[in-house]
């Protein structure tokens, strides 16, 4: 895994690598999305999203998917209640929430 070494999430590393940085930043979409979901289904769903929604979104939007913004490193660790809190008033902060809906045929998107 590539935050194994680091225990920081996807995030944190892409934002500590100078080269990296200026991928990171407020982001403008919150994913929400069953952990059972096939990856690329997940991201497939993302990206159709994203296309779709260009013109309110912009060119480079960014996107915030739990599994690369939380480091998955700290089980246990972090209070159920601030994480509740934070994650509301980050929720709060972002102008869409996309969640992704895995039926039988095909991962899809809601807004």
């Amino acid at each position: 895994l590539k935050t194994a070494k680091s225990k920081n999430s996807f995030t944190e590393d892409l934002y500590l690598d100078p080269g990296q940085r200026h991928k990171v930043g407020r982001a403008a979409v919150c994913v929400s999305h069953s952990w059972s979901d096939n990856v690329l289904s997940l991201f497939d769903a993302i990206l159709d999203f994203v296309e779709n929604k260009k013109e309110e979104l912009g060119e480079d939007p960014i996107v915030w998917v739990d599994v690369l913004s939380v480091s998955q490193h700290v089980e246990g660790k972090v209070n159920p209640g601030w994480w509740l809190k934070e994650s509301f008033e980050a929720i709060g902060r972002m102008s869409h929430v996309l969640v992704v809906v895995t039926s039988f045929n095909k991962t899809t998107w809601l807004t």
